[in-house]
Parts: C-alpha cells; structure tokens; sequence
C-alpha cells in the first residue's frame, strides 16, 4: 500500500552571503541515507525533498568539510558563510518560498574544523 501523500511540500535550499568565501561542503544525509553534497563554490541550490522524507520524525544530518579548492583562504569572517536549509514551502513562477524554516545549518569562514550536526523534524 502506498503511503497517503504528504500535505505539505519540503525543501532543501541552500543560501549565504559570499558563500563561495565560506569555502566549506556540507553533506547532507536523510534518515541515514546521504542525499547530495552542497558545494559552497556552485550556484544556489533548491530542490524538492518531501518524497525523500517520511511522515512523523525525520533526521537530517549535516556535515561540513573545509575545501580550499587547491587555493588559500578568501576570508576569515564569520559574516562569510554558507547556510543550508530545510522548510516547508510551494513552488510557482519558477521560485520556491519557505514559509516554515525547520532545519538550519550554518558553515562559516570564519571556522576551519570539519564539523556536523543532527537535528529531528516533523513532517506532515
């Protein structure tokens, strides 16, 4: 039997300013289940998650890993940062607007450690 469809649509976006300065990836894992890496260096990402997820408690782990790219450091500020999101939100004229934030993660410049974090959340 198929699952009844969710009420609300769910999305990963990722954001920031100067992001490419925040010189950090972050994976991003799914109830245990990697889903995709989130580049600092590539453009904005957003993409629809809510089959991915499960109705009830879902976990979302984020990992950061430092990645110069082969060069130096471009900053060393904590206002450079890289910040993936996971929200409720709707799609239409070719945008997505998060209405509801219900996981965060922020990587910023200032920090050079690889370092994660779990977080539960409640789908609909």
């Amino acid at each position: 039997a198929k699952a009844s469809p969710k009420s609300k649509r769910y999305y990963l976006v990722s954001a920031g300013k100067r992001v490419k300065a925040a010189q950090y990836d972050v994976d991003v894992f799914l109830n245990g289940k990697w889903f995709r890496k989130i580049r600092s260096s590539e453009p904005q990402v957003v993409v629809d998650i809510t089959d991915r997820l499960k109705r009830g408690r879902n976990l979302i782990n984020f990992t950061a890993t430092k990645n110069y790219g082969g060069k130096g450091r471009a900053s060393t500020s904590a206002t450079d940062y890289l910040r993936v999101l996971i929200g409720v939100g709707t799609s239409g004229g070719g945008t997505v607007s998060i209405s509801k934030t219900l996981a965060e993660f922020r990587a910023t410049a200032d920090k050079v450690a690889n370092f994660g974090n779990a977080v539960t959340i409640d789908v609909e």
